[in-house]
């Protein structure tokens, strides 16, 4: 196996810029809507996304926001995409506030999505 100098280990840069745990799912939020289960806060969360349809932005009308995954930079899109820095910036709250799959976000303000949208 070639060691590639340019990869850095996931351990040394997730504490920059992921969210914790707690942060992801807030504890009086999980009480609250009943997310004690990975499939009950999938479904929770699948109905935000069908219910937020009207505010869908289709990243890859937009040059550079397209994105485009593959093994070595999937996880450095993520933490470095200026999606996520605009809704970093506007202490937006991933699941929450906005999804974002495939080459698509949705927020769950409309007020917001044009926001989003005026931003570009």
């Amino acid at each position: 196996m070639q060691n590639n100098k340019n990869i850095k280990p996931f351990y040394a840069t997730t504490t920059q810029s992921c969210q914790s745990w707690s942060e992801l799912f807030p504890p009086d939020a999980v009480k609250e809507y009943d997310l004690s289960t990975p499939e009950k806060r999938s479904d929770y969360f699948m109905d935000l996304w069908d219910n937020w349809v009207e505010t869908e932005i289709d990243l890859s009308k937009y040059k550079g926001l397209d994105i485009k995954f593959n093994a070595f930079t999937r996880y450095n899109w993520y933490t470095a995409s200026p999606v996520r820095e605009w809704t970093k910036a506007n202490d937006l709250k991933e699941f929450w506030d906005y999804q974002l799959r495939g080459n698509c976000i949705r927020f769950a303000c409309q007020d917001t999505a044009l926001m989003f949208r005026l931003s570009l």
